[in-house]
């Protein structure tokens, strides 16, 4: 009983927290049935916590981050990315509020931002935009695997694919510059064999004689 004589309706989580319901009642008796019909709901089986999409992905980054297992080189990568990019944009975001269209918008912002000079304007590759966005899209899995959010918004965002770039041809000149260089005629037989034939590194360092004809 409140002391304006109305009545707050409370309930139990089944972790023993006490809750109230919003707004008061004139009657005990609706008040004790409005509780009734709350603390029912919480014990059915699957139940969330609504207030759990409350946490905002700065708290969840806390979290999530030491859980991850990968190699440190990876994880310096992604700690510059998180810091520079994602903490930034999305730290104080609950991740229930966090939507599709935002998601969107900010990977777009990603490719679209001059992080050169007005004089020299430089864009992000959309690679680097995408490689920014998957470690964004694992923290919100994340999230969805501890059933804080029920689905992830940052999967299937549209970027825009990496542009397609122009071969780089040596003249023949520049070959025989470069063969010059070359220290020894062993070297140089690699040298010519990559260049007459097309082959890439990979595919030459696979080869073995008994392939050659």
């Amino acid at each position: 009983t409140l002391p304006s004589g109305r009545y707050r309706a409370g309930y139990r989580l089944p972790n023993g927290e006490k809750r109230y319901i919003e707004g008061t009642f004139t009657h005990k008796k609706s008040a004790k049935d409005a509780a009734i019909e709350a603390e029912g709901k919480v014990k059915r089986p699957g139940w969330r916590d609504p207030r759990v999409g409350e946490t905002t992905w700065g708290e969840w980054h806390t979290i999530w981050w030491p859980s991850r297992s990968i190699e440190p080189q990876t994880k310096a990568s992604e700690e510059s990315m998180i810091r520079n990019h994602i903490t930034p944009k999305w730290a104080d975001a609950p991740l229930a509020e966090i939507t599709r269209h935002s998601v969107q918008a900010w990977a777009r912002s990603l490719v679209t931002e001059n992080i050169g000079s007005e004089d020299e304007p430089r864009f992000r590759k959309p690679s680097t935009a995408r490689r920014i966005l998957n470690v964004f899209v694992s923290s919100l899995t994340a999230a969805v695997d501890a059933e804080i959010v029920v689905a992830n918004p940052a999967v299937r965002i549209k970027l825009p694919p990496n542009p397609t770039a122009e071969p780089v041809l040596l003249t023949r000149e520049q070959f025989a510059a470069l063969s010059e260089a070359v220290p020894n005629s062993q070297a140089r037989a690699v040298l010519d064999f990559l260049a007459g034939t097309g082959l890439r590194w990979g595919e030459l360092a696979a080869l073995h004689l008994h392939n050659l004809d």
